[in-house]
């Protein structure tokens, strides 16, 4: 007689897979969308992946890691990306204070001289 199979995916409580792409999400702060932040994301297999961002990040915005995806059948040593999907976590009121103002009027003539220079 023949062999039956039945194989399932079980679900992971951090992480999804869409295609080759393996998607995770991440709450940052408002403060490090306009500033930057460096985290990690500990991958399936245990190995901690550095996310780095030196730039704004807006809302909705994903950041990828080539090659850090799901194997890509048909062709061995290739994967799919990692996508960190960020949410910003927007504060119900800022408190002023004279060191977040500083870095938030930083922040803007940053995003000031991008704009100027075509990003």
């Amino acid at each position: 007689g023949d062999v039956v199979l039945h194989v399932g995916a079980e679900e992971h409580d951090d992480f999804e897979r869409e295609g080759n792409d393996l998607v995770c999400k991440r709450n940052i702060t408002l403060a490090q969308a306009l500033l930057g932040f460096k985290t990690t994301v500990t991958h399936l297999d245990g190995r901690e992946i550095e996310i780095e961002r030196d730039e704004v990040t807006k809302p909705g915005q994903d950041h990828e890691v080539p090659g850090m995806g799901m194997p890509i059948h048909g062709k061995p040593g290739e994967f799919g990306k990692l996508v960190v999907r960020l949410n910003i976590v927007f504060p119900e009121r800022i408190a002023v204070d004279e060191e977040r103002t500083r870095d938030l009027r930083r922040a803007d003539e940053r995003a000031k001289k991008r704009k100027k220079a075509g990003w």
